[in-house]
C-alpha cells in the first residue's frame, strides 16, 4: 500500500470518529485519544513543522465564558461542536490536498511537485492566486499596475500559453515566482489550497481580499490587505512590494 493510500485511509477514519465524540463530550477519553491521533497523523504524514499542525492546535473546544451558578452543559456542547466542525473542515482539506497533489510513490505535495519543476526563482515575477470571476478582472489589472510600478510582472495561470496539467502549472508558477499574491475574495477552495502550498514552501505571500470577505479561520492570523477597488489595491500593493524588495 502506498503512503498516499495509507494517508487517505487514516484521515478519512479520523473524520468518521468525530460523530461519536459529540455525544461523549470534551472530557471523555475518546476525545483525548482522537486529538492525539490527529496530531500524530499530521506529524507522521506532513512533519512537525506542518501548517496543518499549527492550524489544528489553534482550534478551541471549550466555551469562552460560563454562566455563574448555572447549567453550562449547553455552552460546553456548542463549543465542542464548533471545534469539531472546524477540525472536520481541516481534515477534509487535508484529504483534498492528498487526493489532488500527492504522487502514489511520494509522500507529499511539496516533494512531488518541486522535484518535477526543479525551480529556479524568477526574480521579476509575482504569481497571483485568485478567483477568475469577471468582476475580478479590474482587480487583477490593479495588481499588474502595482507590479509594473515596482519593476515586476504579475502573472496568472489562466494567461499561460501551452498544453499542461493546470494543477502542476500552478504549483510550478508558485514555486518559481519571487512573491505570491493570494486574493481570497469569493472564498474559492482552490485559492486556499494554493495559498497553503505557498506557505508550506515558505514563499513570501501578500494576502488580499475585498472588504467584507469572510476569511477562513486558518488564515485569520495572517496580515491581509482589504480593499474596495482596483485603485486601492494598487496603492496598497505598491507599498508592500517595495518593502519586500528592500528586505530581499
Amino acid at each position: 500500500m502506498s503512503k498516499k493510500e495509507k494517508a487517505l485511509i487514516k484521515f478519512n477514519s479520523l473524520i468518521n470518529e468525530i460523530e461519536p465524540i459529540r455525544d461523549a463530550g470534551s472530557s471523555s477519553s475518546l476525545f483525548a485519544e482522537w486529538k492525539n491521533d490527529v496530531t500524530s497523523a499530521i506529524r507522521y504524514f506532513f512533519g512537525n513543522e506542518s501548517p496543518h499542525l499549527l492550524t489544528f492546535n489553534k482550534i478551541g473546544y471549550m466555551p469562552m465564558s460560563f454562566t455563574l451558578g448555572g447549567d453550562n452543559r449547553i455552552y460546553l456542547k456548542n463549543a465542542l461542536n464548533t471545534g469539531l466542525n472546524q477540525a472536520k473542515g481541516l481534515l477534509k482539506s487535508i484529504i483534498k490536498e492528498i487526493t489532488d497533489y500527492w504522487e502514489e510513490d511520494q509522500k507529499s505535495m511539496t516533494e512531488s511537485v518541486i522535484k518535477k519543476c526543479n525551480p529556479i526563482i524568477d526574480q521579476n515575477k509575482i504569481f497571483a492566486i485568485m478567483s477568475f470571476e469577471p468582476e475580478m478582472e479590474h482587480i487583477y489589472e490593479g495588481m499588474r499596475a502595482a507590479g509594473l510600478i515596482c519593476g515586476l510582472e504579475v502573472i496568472r495561470v489562466k494567461d499561460e500559453v501551452g498544453d499542461y496539467k493546470i494543477t502542476d502549472k500552478i504549483i510550478e508558477l508558485i514555486t518559481k515566482s519571487k512573491f505570491v499574491i493570494a486574493d481570497l475574495t469569493n472564498e474559492r477552495p482552490n485559492v486556499y489550497f494554493e495559498l497553503g502550498f505557498a506557505r508550506g514552501i515558505e514563499k513570501r505571500v501578500i494576502t488580499t481580499a475585498k472588504k467584507g470577505t469572510n476569511l477562513h479561520f486558518d488564515v485569520k492570523d495572517w496580515t491581509c490587505i482589504f480593499y474596495n477597488d482596483s485603485r486601492e489595491i494598487e496603492k496598497e500593493l505598491v507599498m508592500v512590494i517595495k518593502q519586500y524588495l528592500k528586505e530581499n
